[in-house]
């Protein structure tokens, strides 16, 4: 039952019978509960069915990294991109856990990126490193969401690291909640002539992204990720890592020279080492007022908080 506010509720363990009941796991790579049968691809990405509304999501949470010219003002891509996805990459899949209340997936993959860009900056270098991702990929019995801890062990320089949800959603707008509002925000990039800084495809947000149609949506929650993307194609972006090693540079194709900041290394933004991110999927029916997706995000971000008396 939903908490009093500001309140709590009090109850009582007991023993039971040893008999648990049936675990959510179907197999080694595919759990489900009353909502949603997840499925993990030999790639790692997850195939998703929501029961509610039959449709079927391909593709989710693979991941794109792309070079990072940029400084922490602002993204910037080098003069000669190169892209690198996780698809068609094999991944170790396991079953870590398989109860009646939750199960989980582990995904384990190593993605081969350059070490850095160029000395001239204009691409990503030829030297490779081993940027491992592990997801944990969870259901729980009764709960509306498909909950993910990714771990990043980032070994690479000058590179943007984002997860991937191609929903297949047209849209012209994203939904996504600021500090005092949830912003309708189009898809397509302004254009124009005399832009001190370029208008950017990626948006803040706090705590959700969404994209829907009326009849069906998508929210990705998250815990602390401030930058999305979401294309007209229904394809949203959640930036995990921007590895910088400046303050500012005034050499960026995203923005003026001379206009943000004092020209300083900053090693230590490089983001070099081991990090944790945790988001969490959510299609929906309808709209995402009528799926109440600003209280999945407050469930997703405070969970209740147990003490024993």
């Amino acid at each position: 039952e939903d908490l009093p506010p500001f309140g709590y509720r009090v109850y009582k363990l007991t023993p039971g019978p040893e008999e648990q009941g049936e675990g959510l796991a179907v197999d080694d790579k595919t759990i489900e509960n009353e909502f949603y049968k997840v499925r993990a691809q030999d790639d790692g990405s997850l195939i998703i069915e929501d029961k509610g509304t039959g449709e079927i999501y391909r593709n989710f949470n693979h991941f794109e990294d792309s070079g990072d010219a940029g400084d922490e003002y602002n993204y910037s891509p080098p003069e000669e991109q190169e892209v690198f996805t996780s698809k068609g990459i094999k991944a170790d899949i396991r079953l870590i856990e398989d109860g009646p209340d939750r199960a989980i997936i582990r995904v384990d993959q190593t993605l081969k990126l350059p070490k850095s860009l160029t000395k001239d900056r204009r691409g990503r270098g030829k030297e490779r490193v081993d940027e491992r991702i592990v997801s944990f990929v969870t259901l729980q019995k009764g709960v509306r969401r498909i909950d993910i801890r990714t771990i990043v062990g980032n070994e690479a320089k000058d590179h943007r690291l984002r997860a991937v949800f191609p929903t297949g959603i047209k849209t012209k707008e994203s939904i996504a909640e600021s500090a005092f509002s949830v912003i309708h925000r189009p898809t397509e990039t302004p254009e124009g002539e005399g832009w001190i800084e370029k208008p950017s495809p990626t948006h803040p947000q706090t705590r959700f992204v969404i994209v829907e149609d009326g009849e069906k949506g998508i929210a990705i929650l998250n815990k602390g990720l401030p930058e999305y993307e979401v294309t007209e194609d229904g394809k949203i972006y959640l930036t995990l890592l921007r590895c910088v090693g400046w303050l500012y540079r005034d050499d960026l194709q995203t923005r003026e020279a001379h206009v943000a900041g004092p020209s300083y290394e900053t090693l230590g933004a490089q983001c070099i080492g081991k990090h944790e991110f945790e988001y969490s999927n959510l299609p929906y029916c309808r709209t995402w007022e009528e799926a109440q997706i600003w209280k999945q995000a407050i469930d997703f971000n405070t969970p209740l908080i147990g003490s024993r008396i």
